[in-house]
């Protein structure tokens, strides 16, 4: 079995914010051969984008989203 290279997340959850009721959609690519984390959330019912991080996987740190 070969190693795993890419993760891939796309899912619902609650969040913290009092304003954001309906939740958020969380997509999220951890990718170890290009080095590479990205990271978007966006309100469930607008679809705008409530964070956004694009940094290298090396360089990340996990960090609470406002």
């Amino acid at each position: 079995m070969g190693t795993l290279v890419e993760v891939i997340t796309n899912r619902w959850k609650r969040s913290g914010d009092p304003r954001l009721e309906r939740g958020v959609r969380e997509d999220r690519v951890i990718d170890r051969e290009r080095d590479e984390y990205h990271h978007i959330t966006r309100d469930t019912r607008t679809g705008e984008i409530t964070h956004e991080e694009h940094e290298k996987l090396s360089e990340h740190t996990r960090k609470e989203v406002e």
